[in-house]
């Protein structure tokens, strides 16, 4: 596809496999819940244990092969990648919810956990492979207290790890990280054809 048409694509919101970090983010959009009250008071779960690697070559691949006749598996390069910025959106998108929410409770509390999850692995991430988008992303956090009371900062963090994310070089050499990723058998659901 010629560049100039990648650039139109881009400019009117199209999202490109080619750029994972804008794909994924679709994904965490439904996989983050925001809405403080549907979590503390409806009782529905503030996540869903989402993992961007896992999912996307279990049921959800998004590596069609035109030709090919079935989803092909992504190469342990592009799943790096996948893991990284994944681990960056869960990240991101925990801070935001964050700062919507008003009160401590189970939304506030259990969000709090996934972004200090996502926050230990990232730095996993930089022990084993320098990055400096991880590294950007980690210095956004720095002293940030995962909990609601202060949402200019939360958001102010999570543009931050978003802008680290979005950066992030589909090249980028990542073969430090591979015992981070899930293995390959650890998928959710089952491929399509």
């Amino acid at each position: 596809m010629a560049r100039a048409t990648l650039e139109q694509c881009d400019g009117i919101g199209m999202k490109r496999p080619g750029r994972i970090y804008h794909l994924a983010a679709q994904c965490y959009t439904c996989h983050t819940i925001d809405d403080e009250e549907l979590v503390n008071v409806g009782g529905h779960p503030a996540g869903s244990g989402f993992e961007l690697v896992c999912y996307t070559q279990g049921e959800v691949l998004h590596n069609f092969v035109r030709g090919q006749g079935k989803n092909a598996t992504a190469s342990i390069e592009r799943r790096r990648t996948l893991f990284v910025v994944g681990m960056l959106l869960e990240l991101e998108y925990a801070l935001r919810a964050l700062a919507l929410a008003g009160e401590p409770g189970l939304h506030a509390t259990t969000l709090g956990e996934r972004a200090s999850k996502a926050l230990e692995t990232l730095q996993k991430i930089v022990a084993a492979n320098a990055v400096a988008e991880v590294e950007a992303a980690l210095g956004a956090v720095a002293g940030l207290a995962f909990e609601p009371g202060d949402p200019e900062a939360l958001i102010a963090a999570a543009d931050a790890v978003a802008d680290a994310a979005a950066s992030l070089p589909e090249d980028a050499d990542l073969t430090a990280i591979d015992t981070l990723l899930p293995p390959p058998d650890m998928v959710v659901g089952t491929p399509a054809d």
